[in-house]
């Protein structure tokens, strides 16, 4: 079992890195350390990098919406135990699963979808 606070952490320094990775490319090359730490620990053009209406995929497989404001919308599925035929084999024996997790619903925001 992985805490979900795990996954938002995941996401947030995965973010933090796709934004630090982008601006230090727009600065001028050789890089010093100082040019670095400075860019690294300038929080708000990182959030502003962040928050340029960007879409990206979850590890928890979900795909977020951060919008101009900072808030954030995900793409999410509800699944349910329903009947279903499947085998497989395992170590020489077939095993038959008679129920699987199987989407039922799915909930993603539009591009015109209001607030």
């Amino acid at each position: 079992y992985v805490s979900i606070y795990a996954a938002y952490l995941y996401d947030s320094v995965k973010l933090y890195a796709w934004a630090l990775d982008k601006l230090l490319r727009q600065e001028p090359s050789p890089l010093t350390d100082e040019q670095i730490y400075e860019v690294a620990s300038n929080g708000t053009k990182i959030i502003e990098t962040i928050i340029q209406n960007r879409t990206y995929k979850s590890i928890t497989g979900s795909t977020i919406k951060i919008d101009q404001s900072g808030d954030s919308e995900g793409n999410f599925s509800v699944v349910a135990w329903k009947p279903a035929k499947h085998s497989y084999i395992n170590n020489n024996r077939t095993i038959i699963c008679n129920y699987h997790m199987i989407p039922v619903a799915y909930f993603q925001q539009g591009p015109d979808d209001i607030p």
